[in-house]
Formats: structure tokens, sequence, C-alpha cells
């Protein structure tokens, strides 16, 4: 099998992909953004919400990305399930100790008061009698 060496071929070959529409094209077409973001809505269902790993991991994730903005109140639904029955109240106020951490920025209290004053975000307990 013989190439030429003069690379004659590359530029009829470059041509013939830029006429393509290829999926790189596929991407760099402008989009209404806008109208997806409106429209979405994001529901996170935290097992285990009472627990170690939601109180040291999950929840300050779930915060920070409220905090940098990925995470809207009036698109994101949190629900929590916990074998133990505490109110939703109760989760509340441990988490504002946990994740306020001595904090005493007005602007970082501030956003955490949002992010606890969630609408949507709820503590459901587990029935004990569920045997699976």
């Amino acid at each position: 099998m013989s190439t030429p060496s003069d690379g004659s071929n590359l530029g009829s070959i470059n041509s013939s992909l830029k006429s393509k529409n290829t999926r790189n094209d596929s991407f760099s077409e402008e989009r209404e953004v806008d109208a997806i973001v409106d429209s979405g809505c994001l529901s996170i269902v935290v097992l285990g919400a009472s627990g170690d790993l939601a109180k040291k991991k999950t929840f300050p994730a779930l915060y920070h990305l409220f905090r940098q903005g990925f995470l809207h109140s009036n698109e994101v639904h949190i629900f929590g399930y916990a074998l133990t029955k505490i109110s939703t109240e109760d989760l509340r106020d441990r988490l504002r100790g946990y994740l306020s951490k001595g904090n005493e920025d007005s602007t970082e209290l501030d956003y955490l008061t949002k992010f606890l004053q969630l609408e949507s975000l709820a503590l459901f307990a587990f029935s004990k009698d569920i045997h699976v």
C-alpha cells in the first residue's frame, strides 16, 4: 500500500471533513440554554440522612453546590430518608451546627440559612417493618 509523500491528499481530506456535519459541529451550535434551565427540576434522595456520612460528606457537598450556584432553590428537591425519627427542623439544626463550623462570616451564614430553608428539604423515616 503506497501513500504519496507530498501530502497532496491531506488537503482534500481536511476539506471533506470540514464540509461534513461532524459531532463537533453540533456542540458548537448556539442553543437556548435558558429554556432548559428554567424548566429543569432535580430531585436528590439522601439515604441515611441522619447518619455520619450524610453529615460529613453528602450535605456539605450539596451545600457547596448550592453555594456555587449549581443548585437553585426553585429547581432542586432534597429528600432525606433515615432510620432515626427526627423532624426536618431537627435535621436542619444539626446541619447548621455542622456546616457552619464556627464560620461567622455574614455572607456565608446567609447562604447557609438559604440552603437550610429550601422548601423541599424534607426528612422521612424508614419503616422498620420493611423486610427485604
